[in-house]
């Protein structure tokens, strides 16, 4: 999945690391991506919003209530306009108000506004990443389908050695891009496609008609398979039971597409 043309919300908060957010923003425009810096107000003291709007080429959000940002007032709608999200460096205190649902400043008001997918990378001392609260929070994010990345191990800028180093820039990308591609839920599965009753033509060329209708008819349905495969089964009453639709649905003609399901099979396209 290529960041081409994605309009990105990049969020920075106080960690020791922000300035490896630096090498990311360079990274993410230089794949093509437009990308909205926004900092806390702890980032700032490590670094300047004057390094981020010079390589992102746009105004840093800071301020939620600056009356002379446009941006400010229209803060949902820029969530909203946003493709994602990402969150890099993410300090434990980021992550317990996200979890939280805590909107105190102008990025987590970002978070609570996003329509699309969040990235959170986080960066923290040693022994804080295991802390009990932190993992609770970490798993409450995970389950609302934020992507919270595992911090790297190794020298801390504490001078302590554990798991809390900023994420690789690669590997941040890559869990963007991975956010970002469509659902490939069906990628393996063994789909049948048919088309209606079995006919005989005399003549060949509406049969090479047929065939040509069919190829295309069953790439139109695998396209609306996932979508239909609740309506099917509410169809078929059997609440997906692979015993009870063991039998198969019962003829439906002319209804569109119908799922049959065989125990221990992949889902077949009728």
């Amino acid at each position: 999945m290529s960041l081409a043309g994605r309009e990105l919300i990049l969020g920075v908060t106080g960690s020791i690391a922000a300035y490896k957010a630096v090498y990311l923003l360079r990274e993410l425009t230089r794949l093509g991506a437009g990308v909205t810096v926004c900092l806390t107000e702890h980032a700032r003291a490590f670094v300047g919003p004057l390094t981020f709007r010079t390589l992102s080429g746009r105004p840093v959000l800071t301020d939620l209530f600056d009356p002379q940002s446009p941006d400010a007032v229209e803060h949902v709608a820029l969530a909203e306009r946003a493709h994602a999200v990402v969150v890099a460096p993410a300090t434990a205190n980021l992550l317990a108000k996200a979890a939280h649902g805590i909107a105190d400043d102008f990025l987590t008001t970002l978070l609570l506004a996003a329509r699309g997918p969040v990235v959170i990378a986080p960066a923290m001392d040693g022994g804080m990443w295991e802390h009990p609260a932190v993992r609770a929070n970490v798993a409450t994010l995970r389950a609302r389908g934020v992507t919270v990345l595992e911090p790297d191990a190794g020298a801390l800028a504490s001078g302590l050695s554990g798991r809390g180093r900023f994420p690789d820039v690669d590997a941040i990308v890559e869990a963007l891009e991975r956010a970002l591609a469509p659902a490939r839920d069906l990628a393996g599965d063994r789909v049948l496609v048919t088309a209606g009753p079995t006919r005989e033509h005399l003549d060949p060329v509406p049969l090479g008609r047929d065939l040509l209708l069919l190829r295309d008819l069953g790439v139109d349905r695998l396209h609306h398979l996932r979508r239909r495969l609740e309506v099917a089964q509410e169809e078929r009453g059997d609440g997906g039971d692979p015993e009870r639709a063991a039998a198969g649905p019962r003829p439906r003609h002319q209804r569109g597409v119908h799922l049959g399901f065989h125990h221990g099979r992949d889902p077949v396209a009728f």
